[in-house]
């Protein structure tokens, strides 16, 4: 444009729009440039945007999947618990069950002329002063098997003793000497004065139907815990074929 002008008029003319045009061009580079930095910070603001849904996205991952984890453990603690309930249930059934047979027994021995004491016995002078039949820790019966509130025993376990040798507390006969279902292996001495102790869940009976036993004698072998060395004895004292609180019968340390 510059060269194939005429005259210096047109010369001038060119150049002025020459200039008119770059200052045009660059207003409009400026522009490009101001949307270009306009661009890259919204750019840089979505990438931040997708680093934080990101983030969110994987911090609500791990807040699922502890979800999901607790969940199952809250299901499988109260399958447990169902699965618990039915069998303490079940055991409540057959304790009460027990209870009516070894009931049942006191009651047919009581009625049995033949196994009357005719002497009367001073058993009633030794509440709180009977030795233990089996050395061990005392436990009361219900207690001992988490049903405290129902009152199923007033009777007790004694365990952790590593002499298996049970003894008769008082002199008496042994008025049953068998099994009883929820009892395992039984022996039951008639001390006079319808007294009776209760021995249970033994290993091995050593005393019969018949037998005269004195205090300190053997009359069987308790049964052995199976998660030790130690061993289990259940042991109840009635009177007249009703319940006493054993364990205040009881010398205990």
């Amino acid at each position: 444009m510059v060269a194939t002008a005429g005259n210096l008029d047109q010369l001038w003319h060119r150049v002025k729009y020459i200039k008119a045009i770059v200052r045009e061009d660059r207003k409009e580079l400026g522009r490009l440039a101001d949307q270009a930095v306009k661009y890259e910070k919204e750019i840089l603001l979505v990438q931040e945007n997708i680093a934080k849904t990101e983030a969110m996205k994987d911090k609500e991952s791990e807040r699922l999947s502890s979800l999901k984890k607790d969940l199952e453990k809250k299901v499988v603690y109260l399958v447990k618990i169902h699965i618990e309930r039915e069998f303490y249930e079940t055991i409540v059934n057959e304790l009460q069950l027990a209870a009516r047979n070894l009931k049942q027994t006191m009651r047919n021995i009581e009625n049995k002329k033949t196994y009357k004491i005719p002497r009367s016995s001073n058993f009633a002078d030794s509440k709180g002063r009977l030795p233990l039949p089996i050395e061990g820790q005392v436990f009361r019966g219900d207690k001992r098997l988490g049903f405290e509130k129902m009152n199923l025993h007033k009777g007790i376990f004694i365990e952790g003793s590593s002499d298996e040798r049970v003894r008769a507390v008082f002199p008496g006969r042994v008025d049953f000497s068998g099994k009883l279902k929820g009892y395992g292996e039984v022996i039951i001495i008639n001390h006079g004065s319808r007294y009776f102790t209760i021995s249970a869940h033994l290993l091995q009976r050593k005393k019969d139907e018949g037998d005269a036993v004195e205090a300190g004698e053997v009359i069987g072998l308790a049964g052995r815990i199976r998660s030790s060395k130690g061993t289990r004895l259940y042991f109840e004292i009635r009177r007249a074929g009703k319940e006493v609180d054993t364990k205040k019968w009881l010398k205990i340390d």
